[in-house]
C-alpha cells in the first residue's frame, strides 16, 4: 500500500514533482551543489510550498530513499531459501523479474544510487542487502542445506559488489541488454553459486 494513498491528490502531485526535480538535478551534478531554490525552480513550485512539506533537501531525499528502499526490500524479503534447485530457480526468477521491473521503473534513482553519487545511501543499501541475504542463506543451512566452505560474509560481499556493478553498467548503457536477457544471465550465475549452499539437482536456463 502506498504511503500516499490517503493524501490529497494535489499534495501527492507536488511531492512527486519535488522527487522528480531533485533526482533530475543530482543526475547531472553533485548533490552538494543542489539548493532548495534549484529544486523548486525545476519542480515549478515556490519555496513556501517546499517548506510546507520538508524542512530541507535532506528530508526530501530521505523520503525518496525510504520509499524506494521499502519497495525494493519488500521484493528481496520474499526470497525463500529452498533446497531443491528447480524450486529455487523458479523463486529467483520471480524475484529477478520483479526487482528488475522495479529498477526499470526507477532508472534515474538507481543510476544515481549505484554510481556512488550518494555514498551514504549506497552504503545503507548494501548493508541492508547484506543482512537480508545472510538471513536467507542461514535459513538454507538450517533447512538442510550444507554448510558452505566459503565464508558467508565474504560470499555476500562478493555477490553484492558484482551485482551492483553489473546493474549500474546496465543502467548506464541505457539498458542495452533486454531485461529478459539480463535476468537469464543472473539466473545462470545463481544456479552455479547456489551449489555452495546445498541445493540439489541441475538447472539450465534457456
Amino acid at each position: 500500500m502506498s504511503h500516499y494513498e490517503y493524501l490529497d491528490k494535489s499534495v501527492v502531485r507536488t511531492r512527486l514533482l519535488l522527487h522528480a526535480a531533485i533526482l533530475d538535478l543530482i543526475d547531472d551534478r553533485p548533490y552538494a551543489s543542489v539548493s532548495v531554490t534549484d529544486i523548486t525552480k525545476k519542480a515549478g513550485v515556490n519555496r513556501v510550498t517546499f517548506y510546507s512539506y520538508y524542512s530541507s533537501k535532506a528530508e526530501l531525499m530521505e523520503e525518496i530513499i525510504e520509499e524506494k528502499f521499502n519497495e525494493y526490500f519488500s521484493i528481496v524479503e520474499c526470497i525463500e531459501p529452498l533446497k531443491d534447485i528447480d524450486q529455487l530457480m523458479a523463486g529467483l526468477e520471480i524475484y529477478f523479474r520483479k526487482s528488475l521491473h522495479h529498477i526499470s521503473l526507477n532508472v534515474k534513482f538507481y543510476r544515481i544510487l549505484l554510481s556512488g553519487a550518494l555514498l551514504e545511501y549506497k552504503d545503507q543499501f548494501e548493508k541492508r542487502l547484506h543482512v537480508c541475504l545472510k538471513q536467507i542463506l542461514r535459513k538454507a543451512e538450517i533447512n538442510g542445506g550444507k554448510k558452505s566452505p566459503v565464508d558467508l560474509d565474504f560470499y555476500i560481499e562478493w555477490t553484492i559488489g558484482g551485482t551492483i556493478h553489473i546493474i549500474h553498467k546496465w543502467l548506464a548503457s541505457g539498458m542495452s541488454t533486454s531485461q529478459e536477457q539480463f535476468m537469464k544471465q543472473m539466473l545462470l550465475i545463481s544456479a552455479v553459486s547456489s551449489k555452495l549452499f546445498g541445493t540439489s539437482g541441475d538447472a539450465f536456463v534457456t
